[in-house]
């Protein structure tokens, strides 16, 4: 065996064979690509062998894991070519060629063809020490992604890639035990010709009992046109409403409704912990309206689909009931953003007025942060009130196609100020970007998963610039309330090409909107909701 170095690359002259023995683990992504691991957690070191069909080049990446996406993923690309090996470590920050690494860490165990496939064997720390240019391989869940192409010289790949997941130590993901299933699908809802559309469905779920919902899964049917789901949980005289499928404006905001998940592409299954579980049955509502959102740009006739969530639920009730919290701007009131512009900012606040009503502290479990197409970072802070910071969840590159909720453990106190980041790029549109319900508008929000459940505790975000939202209630406390400083547009991975440039900030109007909530007089959470009388969607 001999190698060789020249700090950027790293060569392998061929001197032994694979022995898939080697590894514990395998998985095959596709037809196309195997990947074999093992890891030693003692010394903290793992070792692939990338075993796929091509006499070309083979590409692996780490993506971000609030994402998932090509841009933000650490990648590895290997080849061989007359018996001699190559392995480059290499980072993206977009969808173009990766970047070179400063440091190249994957070293080269192996390399190797055979008549149909290239195999690639390679080792290096779980954590490199290296987080501008490396992601750490964490337990559970780590998002990938990988290609190859069709000569050993590097070049774009076409259809020859996919993103995917793997668990390579640490916990499975293994539907709860003792649970029942039901799946709450739209029944065969006849799509528009139209770019747009809505449907909503009325569908019954199980009342015999009290129970808990404890994991919910997508099940998508037709993949290219469902944009996103939303799950509420209503009573009459809502449900009356949706006995089929029909198209629709959203439920969110009637006082009938609560929100109980949401999905979005890219997104998967999502499993509640062990001491919370969403309420439904007898002693709660008995039906939840499933809404899709269906994007259909080709206008194509005749389609249909029956997408919609399975739910896991279980008559062991945990001991806290769980509610959902939309943050940002839950009702797409945001001034519209200037056209042609590679950087603009957004910020909005959660006040500490609104959550100094809290009745007590709460656990937050999930996040789900969205935005449109135009969008490129989101994340919220949790600034406290004895001054220190904390954050619920960050995307530092975000792609619409790569959408999740995310497991977290945070806690939200009484007084503390959440304030969320939106980060868009507008240099494809010649016009102003609006925030709206279209595919082509833009969005900046946050749902966070949280118990014990407070009643009431549904919104809390942006209004108007001078107007904040909070409860379902309508305060005239500024938006942003209390500014962020800055520093967080800067992004940690990646920034080894350079500091990042401060983003626009939008300048919020004095606009107000043509529907307003009635102002509270003071800000307590359980009072009877009040209904907004202009349905807005979310998402």
């Amino acid at each position: 065996v001999s190698t060789q170095s020249t700090g950027l690359f790293i060569f392998f002259t061929v001197s032994f064979g694979f022995d898939p023995t080697f590894y514990t683990n395998s998985t095959v992504l596709k037809s196309w690509y195997t990947i074999h691991w093992k890891v030693d957690l003692t010394n903290q070191d793992i070792y692939l062998a990338l075993e796929v069909q091509t006499l070309g080049w083979v590409g692996f990446g780490i993506g971000e894991q609030t994402s998932g996406s090509m841009p933000g993923s650490d990648m590895l690309i290997g080849s061989v070519s007359g018996g001699v090996a190559t392995v480059m470590d290499k980072y993206a920050i977009a969808k173009s060629t990766p970047l070179m690494d400063t440091h190249q860490d994957w070293i080269l165990r192996n390399g190797e063809e055979n008549q149909t496939h290239t195999i690639i064997e390679v080792t290096r720390k779980l954590d490199t020490g290296y987080p501008s240019e490396d992601r750490p391989i964490l337990p559970g869940l780590t998002r990938i992604v990988y290609s190859f192409g069709s000569s050993d010289t590097f070049e774009y790949h076409g259809t020859n890639r996919s993103p995917g997941g793997i668990v390579f130590y640490g916990p499975e993901h293994e539907t709860t035990t003792g649970t029942r299933s039901v799946d709450l699908l739209m029944n065969s809802a006849t799509i528009p010709n139209q770019v747009t559309s809505y449907f909503c469905y009325t569908i019954s779920l199980p009342s015999d009992s009290d129970y808990h919902i404890v994991e919910f899964e997508p099940v998508i049917d037709k993949v290219n046109i469902v944009h996103h789901m939303l799950l509420h949980q209503c009573v009459p005289p809502t449900t009356n409403t949706f006995l089929s499928p029909v198209q629709c404006v959203s439920p969110q905001t009637s006082k009938d409704c609560e929100l109980l998940f949401g999905w979005a592409r890219g997104g998967s299954a999502f499993k509640l912990p062990e001491s919370a579980g969403m309420p439904i049955g007898n002693s709660s509502a008995k039906f939840v309206v499933l809404e899709i959102h269906y994007d259909n740009p080709t206008l194509i006739s005749g389609l249909t689909d029956s997408s919609g969530v399975r739910i896991y639920y279980t008559e062991n009730l945990r001991p806290h009931d769980a509610g959902v919290l939309s943050l940002g701007d839950p009702f797409v009131l945001l001034p519209q953003l200037p056209a042609a512009q590679e950087s603009v900012a957004v910020e909005t606040t959660c006040p500490s007025q609104c959550t100094e009503a809290l009745p007590f502290s709460v656990n937050v479990f999930g996040s789900f942060l969205h935005m449109h197409s135009y969008g490129s970072m989101i994340w919220t802070t949790i600034n406290r009130a004895n001054g220190s910071t904390d954050m619920t969840n960050r995307i530092e590159y975000w792609d619409f196609g790569y959408q999740q909720t995310t497991p977290i453990n945070k806690i939200v106190n009484p007084g503390d100020r959440l304030n969320t980041h939106c980060i868009y790029n507008t240099e494809s549109s010649s016009s102003p970007v609006i925030f709206g319900v279209e595919s082509k508008d833009e969005m900046c929000q946050e749902y966070i998963f949280y118990w014990p459940k407070i009643p009431g505790l549904r919104f809390c975000g942006y209004y108007a610039s001078d107007g904040s939202i909070c409860g379902q209630n309508y305060y005239p406390i500024p938006n942003p309330s209390v500014s962020d400083p800055p520093g967080g547009e800067v992004r940690i991975f990646g920034k080894a090409t350079g500091s990042a440039e401060p983003a626009t900030p939008v300048t919020p109007t004095d606009q107000v909107p043509t529907s307003t909530p009635s102002q509270g007089n003071h800000l307590e959470l359980t009072l009877s909701l009040i209904h907004i009388s202009e349905p807005t969607r979310l998402l």
